[in-house]
């Protein structure tokens, strides 16, 4: 069983390449309790901030199955953050 934090950073990484490959440039957050993860930046200088969230699924209840949506906090939402989700369960 691999970590959270481990699920995370490849989570991050694969979000990272997704950008890369588009054209944007990307820099990962270097304080841990940041309210974003990446910073992403087109050619243009325009700037995204995204938190990354790997894909959970419902394993019990009456919405078994169906997919986990996360909720933006008040500081995320002032900042403008997007979040990003990522299918990780391929991968670990």
């Amino acid at each position: 069983m691999i970590s959270k934090t481990a699920k995370g950073t490849i989570g991050e990484l694969i979000v990272m390449v997704q950008y890369i490959k588009k054209g944007f440039y990307v820099a990962r957050s270097a304080d841990p309790q940041s309210p974003f993860d990446l910073v992403v930046v087109d050619k243009n200088g325009k700037c995204r901030l995204i938190d990354v969230k790997s894909i959970s699924i419902r394993k019990t209840g009456a919405k078994k199955g169906t997919k986990i949506n996360r909720q933006l906090n008040a500081r995320q939402r002032k900042m403008k953050v997007r979040i990003e989700y990522v299918d990780t369960t391929t991968i670990v």
